[in-house]
């Protein structure tokens, strides 16, 4: 998940809130349970898959 505008958080499996905002990154396990959320607003491109390679 990319943020293209506005801000927000993401949460892992611990519940933690980590703030986002644009051009944050976030990048999750297949199968982590997770959340996100905005109060005032937040654009991002999603992309899943089953495999993805980063380098």
């Amino acid at each position: 998940m990319i943020v293209i505008q506005g801000e927000g958080w993401v949460c892992g499996e611990d519940g933690k809130r980590v703030d986002i905002a644009i051009g944050d990154g976030v990048l999750w396990q297949q199968g982590q349970a997770h959340e996100s959320g905005s109060t005032t607003g937040l654009t991002a491109l999603v992309i899943q898959a089953e495999q993805i390679n980063l380098t």
